[in-house]
């Protein structure tokens, strides 16, 4: 058919058809509607059917009118209950006319009314009290707290006993999960409701505890010191037993979820708090102790509770700690120097802790340091290293019974931000094996802490000049103490000591003696990302079947790993079409992980596209893939998390239909993550990114520079070899851009403010982001000005990808009957032209000349003669400002693509610019952008 941009009867814009033109919004303001104006058959269809033809500034949003209710049950659940609330409440965003967002307190109070509709048997398809809460959290995590209380209500007025502490357990947990910084205010919120004089509910506290803990481990202290003082307004009678079960429930969840480093915080939270309520110290312990059963019944354990305790009420409460201790448990010896220690060095100033410490051990408590590192670390915890220190050489001079590896677990566990300090003070101390200082602080510290602490281990040991012994003995003690509970951490050791080290064969041989057969890919995957000048020696030794050397069974996932960490290695910018060509090899789950650890340890930054191109391109655990790009970049571990999560989305069926919403509501939720969540979709579907990008940019306008970029890497934009068969990249180039700039535009990003700064200074950064991605871009060759009037270089450039961007971004920002561009050559428009001639100085010509075409396109649709007439004197100025050609020149570049539109000639990128159904992925055209 003839070319969108060309006048012709039989490319109309068809009124029926759900790609309508956003012009059409004046009439159905909140259709679903196409997002862009190509140049004729839009403002040509606009025009014949008499609509008036307005700024694209001044448009009515594209989202349905329910964005981002649209596909979600609970949030629909709650839109209906809000219009009891306050009929003129809405939860769409941006609102349709005549209706205002929510405030906080009508969503609470539509959401509490949800909620009792799905316990009193009105139920909703897809609904749960659990999912309306997680839902209403999501949509305003800053206000979880506010939500519980009205939900809390809302339950306690529904349902029997045992449905009301089922359901407050869901609703907390949910709230807790949605945003676990906030799991303190939805606990506190909770118990203000449940623990009134006359509720009979505020026995539910420790459930509520329990749930909030599961979801929101790493705030424990702060959940169990919320709930206890929220207890204050129980009947005074009830507040021992109480404060005892919220207790009783915080230490074992503890237990449950193996989060056993945060013991310490949680007794010392619960003992501060519970004694403020004036609840003997004695029984707080009780319940403590009593949850040491089983393999959780330890004298560490008990130490720990005995140094919180006392963290939680000073040295006041030391006879009372000892004495319990005594009572609950059967380690007295233990728990005794552990209270005597804390009393020691907390008694003393805090720079004399570790003298007094120091003073404190004696022949008498010898065989029981470890205890006194607890009690000591407890007590003054910023001189850890110190305390430690001083114990390792008591230890060694008293000989003592206690190991290296028991002292610094004890220091570690005490405080585990301290870990690589603690692991630095520690080597050189006479009789402290380096193997066991590094066993201990690795097996106590947070797991994303062992790379550090390996390389504290090496850098104190000698680095570069340690002796090869000792580079052995820590990558032993650092994979032995995570081989069975955290294995995926192997690679990072391996590399973390390659790198500090630079000595490979001893990592390597240290690292494969060391790791379980199913895992010696990892040992290998990870040296070699440590030591790229020594990378194919490393896969030569591992693999030359030479003990030690990987098994037979583990030579096909090793060769394929080390084979990608080495390609990586030798060209990062490529790692996107590394990996895909890995993956394509990776027939079994082995191979698959070791092409993420392959290509994420060497590239770390790409955990996220990698992981998600797994999923695309494997049939294998979406979880286990996650968990093993999670292992080598653990920072990213939720931007990886919502990037697998929207790629398996797209993947499923009809998950590109539904791609829009998908994205749109995902990123309302994490605006923060917008360059994740549209690296899943990309990744994915790449000939429909330019629909994640405008539902990622509509939502996160100010990150639109990282939406951008992440189109462009992973639709394999940025590249000389294009995966996916890109006909036509400066079209797709123009189409992703269009996209995102219809985005940024109708989130209306500050409609107050005249100048519209902040949209362009979003508009600026997108456009210059995307002509740095575009510089090798080829396309069909186009006429393009020489700078001189008149003249051309014939048919060239044919990197013409910045002139496709430009002509993408004026295609959604100029007006019809314009003769130049809206505010002049220093406004929003011709600031992001000035930016893509910044960067791409040699294309200042073919983007004066790509602008003017496009712009005097757009001014005129119907009227090719009158398409001279554009001035297009503030694009030139725009070009010029630049610094690169001279005024002159880029208005000679600007009256050639004038000239250019007047013979109907389109300029680069201009079959990006066609119309998109973009909301719903279905509707014709949906064209895709390796089809331009």
């Amino acid at each position: 058919s003839p070319h969108p941009l060309i006048p012709s009867s039989t490319h109309p814009l068809n009124p029926t058809s759900p790609m309508k033109s956003p012009l059409s919004n004046h009439i159905a303001p909140f259709a679903a509607v196409s997002f862009q104006k190509s140049f004729l058959s839009l403002f040509a269809g606009a025009l014949a059917a008499g609509l008036s033809v307005s700024s694209v500034f001044a448009q009515q949003y594209y989202p349905d009118a329910n964005s981002p209710i649209g596909g979600n049950p609970d949030l629909q659940a709650i839109e209906f209950q809000l219009n009891a609330v306050n009929p003129n409440a809405t939860l769409a965003v941006p609102p349709p006319a005549g209706k205002t967002v929510a405030t906080d307190l009508e969503l609470s109070q539509a959401t509490a009314r949800a909620v009792g509709d799905e316990i009193d048997g009105t139920d909703v398809a897809g609904v749960t009290v659990a999912s309306l809460v997680s839902e209403a959290s999501k949509y305003r995590p800053a206000k979880t707290g506010r939500i519980i209380s009205e939900v809390t209500a809302a339950i306690i007025a529904t349902g029997t006993a045992a449905q009301i502490t089922a359901n407050l357990e869901a609703a907390t947990g949910a709230a807790a999960a949605a945003n676990p910084k906030g799991a303190k205010s939805v606990v506190a919120s909770a118990l203000k409701v449940i623990a009134t004089p006359a509720s009979t509910t505020a026995g539910n506290a420790d459930d509520i505890v329990e749930e909030t803990i599961e979801n929101a481990k790493a705030f424990a202290d702060k959940i169990t010191s919320a709930a206890i003082k929220g207890l204050k307004k129980a009947p005074v009678a009830d507040i021992p037993t109480l404060v005892q079960d919220v207790t009783t429930e915080a230490v074992q969840t503890i237990f449950q979820v193996n989060a056993v480093n945060l013991l310490e915080e949680v007794v010392s939270a619960a003992s501060a708090a519970g004694t403020s309520l004036n609840v003997p110290l004695g029984s707080i312990l009780n319940r403590a102790f009593l949850q040491l059963a089983g393999p959780n019944n330890t004298q560490e354990n008990a130490g720990a509770i005995v140094a919180g305790a006392l963290r939680g009420v000073g040295t006041s409460g030391v006879a009372v700690v000892k004495q319990q201790a005594q009572t609950d448990t059967t380690f007295d010896a233990y728990t005794d120097v552990v209270a005597d220690a804390f009393n020691a060095t907390r008694s003393a100033l805090p720079e004399a802790s570790a003298d007094a410490f120091e003073a404190f051990v004696s022949a008498a408590n010898r065989d029981l340091i470890a205890a006194a590192v607890t009690g000591g670390v407890a007590g003054v915890q910023r001189f850890a290293p110190e305390i430690v220190e001083r114990a390792l050489r008591e230890d060694n001079t008293l000989a003592g019974n206690d190991t290296t590896a028991e002292i610094i677990t004890a220091g570690v566990r005490a405080n585990p931000k301290a870990a690589a300090k603690i692991v630095t003070a520690a080597v050189g101390e006479a009789g402290a094996a380096l193997v066991e200082i590094t066993q201990g602080a690795v097996g106590a510290a947070p797991i994303e802490l062992s790379g550090a602490i390996v390389t504290a281990a090496l850098k104190a040991a000698g680095g570069k000049d340690a002796a090869l012994s000792d580079v052995q003995a820590v990558v032993t003690g650092g994979i032995n103490a995570v081989e069975v509970v955290q294995p995926g951490a192997i690679a990072g050791i391996a590399q973390a000591a390659a790198r500090t080290s630079k000595q490979s064969e001893a990592v390597l041989n240290a690292a494969l003696l060391a790791v379980p057969t199913n895992l010696q890919y990892q040992a290998v995957i990870g040296t070699i990302a440590g030591d790229k000048k020594n990378a194919f020696a490393i896969r030569t030794a591992a693999l030359d079947g030479t003990a030690p050397s990987v098994a037979p069974s583990q030579v096909a996932p090793t060769t394929l790993g080390a084979d990608t960490a080495i390609a990586v290695q030798g060209n990062s910018k490529n790692f996107f079409n590394i990996a895909q060509q890995a993956f394509g090899q990776a027939d079994t789950e082995a191979k698959t992980l070791a092409v993420i650890y392959g290509a994420g340890l060497v590239n770390p930054k790409g955990a996220a596209a990698i992981a998600s191109l797994a999923i695309k391109r494997t049939a294998f655990d979406p979880a286990t893939i996650t968990a093993a790009a999670t292992n080598t970049n653990r920072k990213a571990a939720v931007g990886i998390d919502l990037a697998t999560r929207t790629a398996q989305f797209v993947k499923s069926p009809g998950g590109v239909v539904g791609l829009f919403d998908f994205v749109d509501h995902l990123v309302f939720e994490n605006p923060k993550f917008a360059g994740e969540i549209v690296t899943g979709a990309a990744v994915v579907a790449p000939d429909k990114a330019h629909f994640a990008g405008h539902a990622a940019a509509f939502r996160a306008p100010t990150r639109a520079n990282k939406v951008i970029a992440a189109l462009f890497a992973f639709t394999n934009l940025d590249n000389q070899n294009p995966v996916g068969a890109i006909t036509n990249p400066p079209a797709a180039a123009a189409a992703l851009m269009a996209g995102v700039t219809v985005g940024v535009l109708e989130a209306k990003l500050d409609p107050t403010d005249p100048t519209r700064r902040k949209e362009g200074a979003a508009l600026k950064s997108a456009v210059s982001t995307a002509v740095k991605a575009a510089l090798l871009l080829e396309g069909t060759a186009v006429r393009t000005s020489d700078g001189t009037p008149g003249g051309m270089v014939s048919f060239s450039p044919t990197k013409n990808g910045p002139a496709g961007v430009v002509t993408g971004y004026i295609s959604q920002v100029v007006d019809v009957g314009q003769t130049d561009i809206n505010g002049g050559a220093t406004g929003i428009i011709g600031a992001a032209i000035t930016a893509a001639v910044k960067a791409a100085k040699a294309h200042a010509l073919s983007i004066a000349q790509a602008a003017a075409q496009a712009a005097s396109f757009i001014a005129f649709p119907t009227n090719p003669a009158l398409r001279a007439t554009y001035d297009g004197t503030a694009i030139a100025m725009a070009v010029a400002n630049a610094g690169v050609i001279s005024f002159a020149q880029a208005k000679a570049a600007v009256d050639f693509g004038k000239s250019e539109a007047v013979a109907g000639t389109v300029g680069a990128g201009a079959a990006g610019v066609v119309n998109y159904a973009h909301h719903t992925g279905t509707g014709s055209p949906v064209t895709s952008i390796f089809d331009l």
